[in-house]
């Protein structure tokens, strides 16, 4: 019965997969409005979040979320315009192949350096097809995976406010001696956070070593714990299980690289 029960289930995820691509177009449509309303209230805030900061230091802190938040419209908005573009090619390379079907190098009687270049490139015109619908399905996928990381360092950044206020009030109440106790645990704090940032950008490295792997796993499921990585960690791991998917997690550092930077110049 359960076997059945699988059977079934995997039939319905093949056809709801092959049939994904309308609610990606459907989502990614009705986001791309959605953000471009959002883009005036969010510059409003930040100015309101300025001018909280400048009475008060504490405010600073609403610099974090305010920060993910702008960072995630940026991927967002971007993201899946691209998506939606990639989309509309790929929509428009199945209505030309059932026009003209694959393509035929040898009726174009190109010169044969030519003709040797673009049969070694293009295959066929079917997997071009193929490999778009990949694309495009991995710039989806790849958008909210972003998303969800930018809300897991904001996470881990408010950490680091929280011990920082720990230590000023301890200071205060207490004294030095409590703020000497406290200070060695924000730097094992941003030791811990370090060496997982650093098993997730080598794709598990870390995990990989028998010898660390017992230090490392309460370190591992501490960290999940504060980012919430739990959520999207299925996503990640089914990335990095196939090479095309290790790529594109490792362009995840440039990519957030830059739109720390962009972010940042435009707050």
């Amino acid at each position: 019965m359960n076997t059945e029960r699988k059977t079934s289930f995997s039939r319905w995820l093949e056809i709801l997969q092959q049939e994904s691509w309308q609610l990606e177009l459907l989502i990614s449509g009705f986001a791309i409005f959605l953000l471009a309303e959002a883009y005036g209230p969010i510059q409003h805030l930040g100015f309101r979040i300025d001018l909280l900061a400048s009475g008060s230091g504490y405010y600073g802190v609403l610099f974090v979320p305010y920060s993910v938040l702008l960072g995630a419209w940026y991927v967002l908005i971007i993201n899946l315009i691209m998506h939606v573009l990639l989309r509309g090619l790929w929509i428009s390379t199945i209505g030309l192949r059932y026009i003209s079907g694959d393509i035929e190098f040898d009726k174009l009687r190109f010169a044969r350096r030519f003709h040797n270049f673009l049969t070694s490139r293009i295959k066929s015109f079917d997997l071009y097809i193929q490999r778009l619908e990949r694309l495009c399905s991995i710039v989806f996928g790849f958008t909210f995976l972003i998303l969800f990381i930018l809300i897991s360092l904001g996470l881990f950044t408010m950490g680091i406010f929280a011990f920082i206020w720990i230590m000023e009030g301890i200071s205060l109440a207490y004294g030095g001696l409590w703020f000497i106790i406290v200070l060695p645990l924000l730097i094992l704090y941003l030791v811990f956070g370090l060496i997982y940032g650093l098993d997730f950008i080598s794709l598990g490295w870390i995990k990989k070593r028998k010898r660390f792997s017992k230090f490392y796993y309460p370190i591992y499921r501490f960290m999940s714990f504060v980012t919430l990585s739990n959520i999207y960690r299925p996503i990640y791991y089914n990335l990095i299980d196939h090479v095309y998917g290790r790529k594109v997690v490792l362009f995840l550092i440039p990519y957030l690289l830059l739109f720390s930077v962009f972010a940042s110049l435009r707050m």
